[in-house]
């Protein structure tokens, strides 16, 4: 669940593997479930977060692996849907974590049998990957948490 201006929206993997939304304005009634572009998805915990600007980011794992996400100028239509095939992340049980750095960088988090892989996003964009982060290989699938205090800093 995030907040983007006076809208809050609600994020869930439906059975058929879609990704589905729900919103509700300044606390009235929920409106939805629509489903976002793209889909099957895995049985797994996906992150949303919006951004200072208004925008609004929404992450989760495919089927056989690959991360993906939607991204929205105010969390309202048009979704745009990006699949991310830089590592192949286990579904079911498995989550992903996402921060932003400020403006419109963008980095998730999800565990691999090798590590935690980290993707990084400046708006729709690719950035180049990372390494993964040091000591992370052998970890259960789970769901991860990430924040930032500073641009500079998750």
């Amino acid at each position: 669940m995030v907040s983007a201006g006076k809208v809050t929206h609600v994020f869930a993997i439906a059975t058929n593997g879609a990704m589905n939304h729900w919103t509700s304005t300044d606390g009235g009634p929920w409106s939805g479930p629509r489903p976002l572009p793209g889909g099957n998805l895995e049985a797994s915990f996906p992150c949303a977060l919006a951004l200072a600007d208004g925008s609004v980011r929404v992450f989760a794992i495919m089927h056989g692996g690959p991360l993906c996400h939607w991204r929205s100028a105010n969390g309202l239509p048009p979704w745009t849907f990006q699949p991310d095939g830089r590592a192949v992340i286990p579904g079911n049980g498995n989550g992903v974590a996402a921060v932003s750095r400020g403006g419109s960088l963008v980095d998730a988090f999800a565990t691999t049998p090798a590590g935690i892989v980290q993707y990084s996003y400046n708006g729709g964009a690719a950035l180049p990957a990372g390494p993964m982060l040091p000591n992370s290989s052998g970890l259960n699938r789970c769901v991860l948490a990430a924040c930032s205090v500073s641009p500079t800093t998750m």
